[in-house]
């Protein structure tokens, strides 16, 4: 047999093999109109129906998320600072409460300085001189005492940065001015801190503001970094009733249209110094906490709470934090 009628055997094989899966395989249908109009109605509900099992199972993510971070706040406090529990401060088996302001990691423990201009090319002429990163305090948000802050302290430390953390505001139950009170007497305190920034999650977000309000004149403070905070009010505030505890009155607080809201989103001069992060879904806050002058950040994440565990916020919060602290280095406004 020579090599053409192999050849010809081979072709007649393939197209009998292929007309067998043709008859094996049914083609499909030409839909008519009708049909197509019932898919098009169908699709819409099928994408809200999609939509809401996932906001349900951001939701379902965060709630655990919050639990889990309060259990390990909880523990850290009991470990770092006692003398705040009010049980054990009556009982004074463990002496006066100690407040260590300065967060390390043991791997990583509180540096002296890091080079800014490392993370950018040095242009021709510009010397190489270290600059030192600017001091970053770290504030939680309502409920959530320093402790609940630890993945986004952990991520800034290993990046390089000096966090600071102010156990003395406890779970920030009190308000937005009060606290911010507190942390400007704290940076009064502390001038070998020169200028710093600010990293504030949810109300603490508020309290960074505030702050920021409070030194008009940028003397010790550079700029903040807002994560989920409701500059523009939270949405399920309106569920919550009642103005016997402080927690309540504070939650009141930030429902829209509230007097302490519309304070914050009326004093936009500060807003340039500030950087909101959003998640593309908050069920807390509801609607989206963006400043009116300054730079907001949407990165694709569902929840209140779990931005602070997730590393491409980490890399983004570090990344405005160096940007911020530029700008400064920039304008010959920073001090070594």
């Amino acid at each position: 047999m020579d090599e053409n009628e192999l050849t010809r055997r081979r072709r007649v094989w393939i197209e009998r093999r292929l007309r067998q899966r043709s008859l094996s395989f049914p083609r499909p249908t030409k839909l008519s109109p009708d049909q197509l109009q019932v898919l098009r109605k169908q699709l819409p509900k099928r994408r809200t129906l999609w939509w809401r099992f996932t906001r349900a199972r951001g939701m379902i993510a965060d709630a655990g998320f919050w639990t889990i971070r309060q259990v390990d706040a909880a523990n850290a406090m009991l470990r770092k600072t006692p003398g705040l529990i009010p049980m054990f401060r009556l009982l004074g088996a463990l002496g006066p409460a100690k407040l260590p302001t300065r967060y390390a990691e043991s791997a990583a423990p509180w540096r002296e300085g890091a080079d800014l201009r490392a993370h950018r090319p040095h242009p021709e002429g510009e010397s190489t001189a270290e600059a030192a990163l600017p001091v970053v305090v770290v504030l939680a948000g309502l409920a959530t005492p320093w402790g609940f802050m630890r993945p986004m302290l952990d991520a800034l430390t290993e990046r390089g940065f000096r966090t600071v953390v102010l156990p003395q505001l406890g779970w920030n139950y009190r308000s937005v001015a009060e606290l911010a009170e507190l942390v400007d007497l704290y940076l009064r305190a502390h001038p070998e801190y020169g200028r710093v920034l600010l990293v504030g999650h949810s109300k603490g977000g508020l309290i960074a503001k505030q702050v920021l309000l409070r030194d008009a004149d940028s003397e010790r403070t550079l700029g903040a970094v807002a994560i989920s905070a409701p500059f523009r009010g939270a949405v399920t505030a309106k569920y919550v009733f009642g103005s016997s505890w402080n927690i309540t009155r504070e939650i009141i607080g930030l429902r829209p249209g509230t007097p302490t809201q519309l304070a914050l989103t009326e004093h936009d001069s500060v807003d340039q110094r500030m950087v909101s992060i959003i998640p593309l879904y908050d069920p807390i806050v509801g609607v989206p906490g963006t400043l009116v002058q300054g730079k907001n950040r949407t990165v694709r994440a569902l929840g209140h709470n779990r931005l602070l565990g997730d590393p491409r916020v980490h890399e983004l919060v570090a990344r405005e934090l160096r940007r911020l602290a530029a700008c400064a280095v920039d304008e010959g406004t920073f001090e070594h």
